[in-house]
């Protein structure tokens, strides 16, 4: 996939045991992180970044890595997430 103007990371396959406090430092390994939110109910988070260049370092870095029990895929999120940082 193309680089996006997207700042918007989707991230799937989240482990049901996973931390919001494991995934943002996990993804902030590439960047200052605006806003991130785990949504339980469909195993998957948006973490969103300020810039897309950042965004797109964490999407192809991320994509296919291990954290906790399960691999994570990662692509850019569709539409407009929560501006605010949202906890489990």
């Amino acid at each position: 996939v193309a680089p996006s103007s997207s700042r918007s990371v989707w991230v799937g396959g989240i482990d049901p045991d996973c931390q919001l406090d494991q995934l943002i430092e996990a993804f902030s390994a590439f960047g200052a992180i605006e806003s991130c939110r785990i949504l339980d109910s469909k195993n998957c988070a948006f973490v969103n970044y300020y810039s897309p260049q950042e965004a797109d370092a964490a999407r192809r870095n991320m994509n296919g890595v291990r954290l906790g029990m399960t691999t994570l895929k990662t692509g850019y999120a569709k539409g407009t997430t929560t501006a605010n940082a949202a906890t489990k």
